[in-house]
This record gives C-alpha cells, structure tokens and sequence, in this order.
C-alpha cells in the first residue's frame, strides 16, 4: 500500500469513529437501552401504565369538579346582581342543579 492510501484510510477510520461516537450519544439520550430493558419486564410495563392512567383520570376528574365548582360560584355571582332575565334563568339553572344533588 502507498503512502497516500494509508493516509486516506486513517481519515476514513477517524470519521467513522466520530459518526460512531454521534451516533452512541445520540442512542444514549434516546434513552434506548432503558426502554428494551422495561419492554423485557412486561409486568413492570403494565404496572406503570395502569398507574398513569389512574393518576391521568384522577387529575382530569378533580380539574372538572374544581371549574363546576369554580362556575357554579360565579354563575351564584351572578345572580345575586339582579340582572332580570339572565339572574332568573341561573337561578332556575341552580335551584335544578341543587334538587338533581339532593335526588343522589
């Protein structure tokens, strides 16, 4: 081999060894190995699932009961500053509100 070409595959193998190096850390914030280690335990998989869905549903439930309540408030707000037509209708929106809570 001449000199020329030795020198050619030397710069070959060092830039292949920098994309490798890329390409490793690239594989290392994917977080790659992690996921084929939780994807081998299939109950551990399974377990965090259901626990965040669980989590997902509680939180989404207690969002939805704190704006009704949040507006059930304001719209009491708004009854109480005597506009004619739209205090009645939320008075009456409140009073079936109350009587479908007492019927439970």
């Amino acid at each position: 081999m001449t000199e020329n070409q030795t020198e050619k595959q030397t710069e070959n193998i060092g830039r292949l060894a920098e994309q490798i190096s890329r390409v490793a850390l690239i594989l290392e914030r994917a977080r790659l190995a992690e996921y084929v280690e939780l994807m081998q335990r299939p109950m551990q998989l399974l377990a965090r699932n259901f626990l965040g869905g669980l989590l997902r549903g509680m939180g989404f439930a207690l969002g939805f009961l704190l704006l009704s309540a949040l507006a059930l408030y304001l719209l009491n707000l708004l009854v109480d500053l005597g506009i004619p037509v739209l205090g009645d209708f939320i008075a009456e929106l409140l009073t079936y509100v109350e009587s479908v809570q007492q019927v439970r």
